[in-house]
């Protein structure tokens, strides 16, 4: 998981074993991980069925690596109003790396969806 951060130092060893190194923790995890294929699927008969991109405002925070140019396109044709905030800082546990930003987002969005008509 350090690799996931910019900020390594702050994944607390002795917390993150006491949450993830149990049986179940890893039971958990394989479930988690296998169903990814499904939830794919899912997605994509969603994404087929959608005739018009979703009337709703979407906040995409993204690190490192950044998606291709064709990957953003396909995300922004799935929302009328989309806006992707890239975290150059940030990593995929982007919770460590950048709370502000993550912050900054959920407020942002919370705006938007009270103020839309």
């Amino acid at each position: 998981m350090r690799h996931e951060t910019s900020r390594p130092e702050a994944l607390d060893d002795e917390l993150w074993r006491a949450c993830h190194d149990s049986p179940e923790a890893l039971a958990a995890s394989a479930a988690e991980f296998v169903s990814y294929g499904g939830q794919a699927a899912d997605l994509t008969a969603l994404r087929a069925e959608q005739a018009a991109p979703a009337a709703v405002p979407a906040i995409v925070l993204e690190g490192r690596p950044f998606r291709p140019a064709s990957q953003e396109e396909a995300l922004a044709s799935a929302f009328s109003h989309l806006e992707i905030r890239r975290l150059p800082g940030s990593r995929h546990l982007m919770m460590l790396d950048a709370p502000e930003e993550i912050a900054r987002a959920v407020r942002d969005l919370s705006q938007a969806t009270a103020t839309a008509p």
